[in-house]
């Protein structure tokens, strides 16, 4: 090879001389290590600690200074592991991601008829939330449009909903296009809901295909439209009961940032409240490694905006940050405090984000000591120490209320809530023991 002629020139006598290196330590007798069938004896010449190549220098690092260093290293290295685990390092996990396409931009709901070409819509429901009913929009949709009706109602109730599959029968509906907050877009999804059972085709898994195309068109940052649930109201038990469905998530959704031009900054404040729960369920208990890492860039851009709705150029980048919000809360459990809110909305006609306002601090603050360092990471997403005292501020900042009896909720609702609540997935997923009579106390205090 030819590197041959210049490895024998390096081992020729003397060598070291013309490099100007110390000459080579005098060997002593050779004495023999080790031995035995497993490890055969080995020769090992003896150090010479007056020669300049075997002596340490003054000020150079002994064998426990190096130590010392290396343990840093490895601690280090274990801190740096666990950043990166995150929620626990989770190691067997399932991420379902739901068919949907999402089109952001202004104006964009004004340009839906190849949309409603591509998606095979023929007769079309155009449900719209109260004041969400821009002409521009509805006469975008062209003349698939067979009625535009109104749902107004707070809280989804069980009439409505009837009326709504009676109608979808009636007029062989095949798209729903739904405009407005996250009450308009769950209606929808009630109606596409018993629409399949009463056809005989539930959905069961997300490869199975929606009986009705549904176009969800938010005027608030609701995650409503990037989940597969929907609760219900029955005015005549008070009870508000959610239920899911994979073919539920509408398959498209269209975020018009016009649109949230136009929705009064208490709304918008309301469902960026709302968002935030979705974010925080997701950083602390996502169900799989996107939804938790995307769950904390939600939640830092959510709060990073909150008191910029006003501005144009910032709507954009909530609109965006709820959207990470809503597809990382797909995949992970709802919050306790979610839980609590929808059974509230079913005792008293109330905003879903102002209920969250007050319930969010309480039931993060029950959860700290289980929550440790996942708290801690969302935490520090959002620039602080503590996560409870921050979520109070963003209260204030939002003109949500701080008190139960803001909204007329009586303390005879919270006590039926607790009970109510007990039968829940999200009391029994909650990280720590809960007891009745502790949370009931909890949530007095904040009426």
């Amino acid at each position: 090879m030819r590197h041959h002629g210049r490895l024998r020139r390096l081992l020729r006598p003397g060598a070291h001389l013309r490099r100007g290196g110390p000459a080579p330590p005098r060997r002593g007798p050779v004495e023999l290590r080790g031995g035995g069938r497993d490890h055969p004896a080995r020769a090992v010449a003896p150090v010479q600690p007056d020669h300049p190549g075997h002596r340490r220098a003054a000020g150079a690092p002994g064998t426990a200074h190096r130590r010392r260093a290396a343990g840093r290293r490895v601690r280090r290295g274990r801190d740096r592991r666990a950043a990166c685990l995150g929620s626990g390092g989770l190691t067997a996990w399932t991420h379902t991601a739901l068919p949907q396409e999402i089109r952001v931009g202004a104006g964009v709901a004004e340009r839906l008829r190849p949309l409603l070409r591509d998606a095979g819509s023929r007769r079309t429901l155009v449900l719209t939330g109260p004041g969400a009913n821009p002409p521009v929009v509805v006469e975008g949709l062209g003349r698939t449009v067979v009625e535009v009706v109104e749902a107004s109602v707070v809280g989804v109730p069980v009439e409505a909903v009837r009326r709504g599959v009676q109608l979808v029968r009636d007029a062989a509906i095949d798209t729903i296009v739904s405009i407005g907050g996250g009450a308009t877009v769950d209606a929808a999804k009630a109606i596409a809901f018993f629409t399949e059972r009463e056809a005989g085709t539930p959905g069961t898994s997300f490869t199975d295909r929606p009986v009705l195309a549904h176009v969800a068109i938010p005027t608030t940052l609701s995650t409503s439209a990037f989940s597969s649930s929907f609760a219900m109201t029955d005015p005549a038990t008070k009870h508000r009961q959610s239920t899911s469905s994979p073919t539920l998530v509408p398959r498209w959704v269209v975020l018009d940032t016009t649109l949230l031009g136009a929705t009064p900054r208490r709304v918008l404040g309301s469902s960026l409240l709302a968002a935030v729960d979705a974010a925080l369920a997701a950083a602390v208990g996502g169900r799989s490694p996107e939804s938790e890492v995307v769950g904390v860039a939600a939640l830092a851009r959510l709060v990073a905006v909150a008191d910029l709705l006003d501005d144009d150029a910032v709507r954009g980048t909530a609109v965006a940050a709820a959207t990470l919000a809503g597809r990382a809360a797909a995949n992970a459990a709802p919050s306790l405090a979610h839980g609590l809110a929808v059974l509230l909305g079913g005792r008293r006609p109330l905003d879903h984000g102002a209920a969250l306002a007050i319930l969010l601090p309480v039931v993060v603050d029950l959860a700290r000591p289980a929550l440790g360092a996942r708290l801690d990471q969302a935490a520090q997403a959002v620039g602080t120490a503590d996560l409870v005292g921050r979520l109070t501020e963003l209260r204030a900042d939002l003109g949500l209320p701080s008190r139960f009896d803001e909204l007329s909720i009586s303390l005879e609702d919270l006590e039926a809530v607790v009970r109510h609540a007990r039968a829940g997935a999200s009391w029994a997923d909650f990280p720590v023991p809960l007891e009745e009579g502790a949370l009931l106390e909890r949530l007095e205090a904040a009426w």
